[in-house]
């Protein structure tokens, strides 16, 4: 399972946010307002599940592509 945590005064990857308080979902970072589009409001993460998100979710694998293509290209800058 990957695990939902908070990170601090690190870019989102969706909407390039950086807030004092951020998620970190996997290698991913979120802003809590797009974690909560995300993850929570499509019922892939509740508390109940205690923080854990199924890496085998398609909103997960969905953004691992895109976190994987974001590296790369920091990679050839």
């Amino acid at each position: 399972m990957a695990r939902a945590m908070m990170i601090y005064n690190y870019a989102c990857l969706k909407c390039d946010a950086i807030d004092d308080e951020m998620t970190k979902v996997g290698p991913m970072v979120f802003c809590n307002n797009c974690f909560k589009v995300e993850f929570v409001d499509t019922d892939e993460w509740t508390q109940e599940k205690g923080w854990e998100i199924d890496p085998k979710g398609e909103t997960y694998k969905d953004w691992l592509v895109s976190y994987k293509k974001y590296i790369e290209e920091r990679m050839e800058d």
